[in-house]
């Protein structure tokens, strides 16, 4: 699985990045499960002022916590409005 990002500033992938990355490949093994991802998982990231990059990789065990928070991510998100109602 692979995703770019840009950036004005430090050019590292940061948590949001890689739990996003990582929750793309629960999607994509979700519903293609004939063909899941068995490889790992990419971000580059480019600033926008130099024009430099950095490319960031992990295997897909590495990425554990990842899919924890995703999956804590997306039961938020789809609470928050029984939660704005308490």
């Amino acid at each position: 699985m692979f995703d770019w990002k840009s950036c004005s500033g430090k050019i590292i992938p940061y948590a949001d990045h890689k739990i996003q990355v990582r929750g793309y490949g629960i999607l994509w093994d979700e519903n293609h499960p004939d063909i899941p991802i068995d490889g790992g998982y990419h971000l580059v990231a480019f600033n926008k002022n130099s024009l430099g990059f950095t490319h960031w990789y992990r295997d897909k065990d590495a990425l554990d916590l990842c899919v924890d928070a995703f999956k804590m991510a997306k039961w938020l998100y789809d609470n928050k409005k029984y939660l704005e109602q308490l």
